[in-house]
């Protein structure tokens, strides 16, 4: 008991001083690539009629093809090789035995439960790491990123902490349901719908800084003049603007929307601001904006939640047809659940990846009724792709399956008001 005591208290003594650990501070200047230099020069005339294949940089679309032959594979071996390691814990009778160690240590059954699921979390993570460093790697040595392995390394660690302390909550509270509510599915679908939100509410303001620094942009600051009146325009309230250090750890700009209620704020790249034009800003912004309007983030949070349920409850149904080990219980069965609800989740994919482009066609649609520039948005649109190497044009399957933005080349065309460029 001493021993797992000791290494409990390391992992988390280690996890405190990775969550604390100073993340780098907004940095003032910024020099303006080729890249950016040569989409500044890109004509409206040239944005609103040229295909866009042909507004990207030619040599860096081929890169970016390349890169897509390397990330697909890697994508399936990941998620496959999770599951068969999952799926071998089972079959092997490493999760029984390993349930049988702590429980011959620790004799307060939640407890157990939940150090059972830190340590198959960080198992699983180990099993993960190389292909997110293969995924690193390809940005970095790109340009994509500029994160230092350390960097990464501490994001990584930070990120699978969090994992096991949540994964850990959800095992301990639904094994305790099914202890104790007889109908205890229709407690859990109860409960993954109130954490789900929780999470939303939560994650700006307890999750992300563990990830980034942030400030909050004054109203009279120079970037505050252009970008809180749109939210008058956009009728969405005073909504806060968090400027953040987005370019530790990529070169690409980007925005996005947290939080529900109080937490409620926009999260804008300090890359962004380094690379785009102030009125490529403002779409974006502006975008963001239609996030809020719509609501957004709580359907998407909802939807997510319900495919995962969905998913849990297949799952559980295959579980139930699989044959019983000498040495199972529940806990120990935990693994084979986590395997079958992957493989699920692989179908279910494209079905939250469907919603969430309609979600972020409607928001472009959103920005360009709040800026009515549709040549800043074309603009911006070609610098996501040369900044970060993304295909213009993927293949319809690829777009049905793993994107969960429209294609870009779809997006100029569309605010420039031409047919489907892909």
């Amino acid at each position: 008991m001493k021993r797992w005591g000791l290494a409990l208290i390391f992992l988390v003594g280690l996890a405190v001083a990775c969550l604390h650990a100073p993340a780098s501070a907004l940095p003032l200047s910024h020099s303006r690539s080729w890249v950016d230099r040569r989409v500044d020069q890109l004509s409206a005339s040239e944005l609103r009629t040229l295909p866009p294949t042909r507004l990207v940089d030619a040599d860096r679309a081929l890169v970016a093809e390349r890169l897509v032959r390397v990330r697909r594979p890697l994508f399936w071996c990941s998620s496959l090789i999770q599951i068969f390691a999952l799926f071998w814990a089972w079959r092997s009778g490493f999760a029984a035995h390993l349930r049988a160690l702590l429980a011959s240590r620790l004799r307060n059954r939640h407890v157990l439960r939940g150090v059972y699921a830190m340590i198959g979390v960080a198992l699983l993570e180990c099993v993960a790491l190389p292909f997110l460093w293969l995924s690193y790697h390809l940005a970095y040595i790109v340009g994509v990123s500029r994160e230092p392995l350390l960097g990464f390394l501490r994001d990584v660690l930070v990120a699978t902490g969090v994992e096991m302390l949540v994964v850990a909550a959800i095992i301990v509270l639904i094994m305790a349901l099914v202890d104790c509510v007889r109908r205890w599915y229709i407690a859990a679908v109860g409960a993954f719908l109130v954490l789900g939100v929780l999470a939303v509410v939560l994650v700006p303001v307890v999750i992300d800084p563990l990830f980034q620094k942030s400030v909050l942009l004054a109203p009279q600051s120079a970037w505050g003049r252009q970008l809180y009146p749109l939210e008058a325009r956009a009728g969405v309230g005073t909504v806060p603007i968090f400027l953040t250090n987005l370019s530790r750890t990529s070169e690409v700009g980007n925005a996005n929307v947290a939080g529900l209620g109080p937490t409620r704020r926009v999260f804008v790249g300090d890359s962004l601001l380094q690379t785009a034009t102030p009125a490529e800003v403002r779409f974006v912004f502006a975008h963001e904006l239609g996030h809020i309007a719509h609501n957004d983030a709580l359907t998407v949070t909802l939807l997510a939640d319900l495919l995962l349920i969905i998913a849990l409850a297949v799952a559980l149904l295959l579980a139930e047809r699989v044959a019983v080990r000498g040495d199972d219980d529940p806990l120990a069965r935990l693994p084979l659940l986590a395997a079958l609800l992957g493989m699920v989740s692989l179908f279910v994919l494209p079905v939250g990846n469907a919603y969430s482009r309609m979600v972020e066609a409607r928001a472009d649609r959103f920005g360009l009724a709040v800026t009515h520039d549709d040549v800043a948005a074309a603009r911006l649109f070609v610098r996501f792709a040369d900044e970060g190497f993304t295909p213009i044009c993927p293949p319809s399957i690829v777009r049905w399956y793993f994107y969960d933005h429209p294609p870009l080349g779809s997006r100029i065309t569309t605010v420039t008001g031409r047919p489907d460029g892909c």
